[in-house]
């Protein structure tokens, strides 16, 4: 753009010396908008910034933000992707044990050998018992059930099977009553 003054005192006017008349006689605009926005042409349809009248270090910068993006958009999908897969195994493991500490379990513990297994921020005594794991069950709706002792240690999402003090699986009781032993006030419950 040129700031022309004809020394006449008025205020000097700015002018495009890149303005152009078309064929029916209208200004057109060539001067190229590095702004970012990308320019009408007369049919009113978005075209293509002309990079041409960029001199080369301009180029360069651009094309140095252009590839600085590429990298920081990699990263930041990759972080997301890497976010999914984290979220994933939080959620399929949330109950703090997977099958494989499972199974680890099963390699590390010999038979008959009593240990302390902590989970779900609860410590339990565990044992092996004919390659079996079984956790001593301490839960206090259990409390008044004398054929419960054991729960077997064999899912890690809490479908498990409970024995008695020998291993074996208790039959059903034939009646509903209320078994013999302690009964706890709804105050000592709720402290548990």
């Amino acid at each position: 753009d040129v700031i022309e003054n004809d020394n006449s005192g008025d205020v000097p006017t700015l002018e495009n010396e890149n303005k152009n008349e078309d064929e029916n006689g209208r200004n057109e605009n060539t001067q190229n908008d590095v702004s970012g926005d990308v320019p009408s042409s007369p049919t009113g349809e978005k075209s293509e910034p002309d990079t041409r009248s960029l001199d080369d270090d301009d180029r360069i910068k651009i094309e140095k933000e252009l590839e600085e993006l590429r990298k920081e958009h990699h990263k930041q999908s990759a972080l997301a992707s890497d976010g999914s897969i984290v979220n994933a195994f939080l959620t399929s493991s949330g109950h703090q044990l997977t099958y494989h500490g499972l199974h680890e379990l099963h390699n590390y513990l010999s038979e008959e050998c009593l240990c302390v297994f902590f989970r779900n921020n609860h410590f339990a005594t565990m044992t092996k018992h004919g390659g079996v794991l079984y956790l001593l069950v301490t839960d206090l709706g259990y409390a008044n059930v004398s054929e419960v002792m054991w729960e077997k240690l064999d899912s890690i999402n809490g479908d498990t099977e409970l024995f008695d003090e020998f291993f074996v699986k208790p039959k059903p009781r034939e009646s509903l009553t209320v078994a013999d032993g302690p009964v706890l006030s709804p105050e000592t419950l709720l402290a548990q």
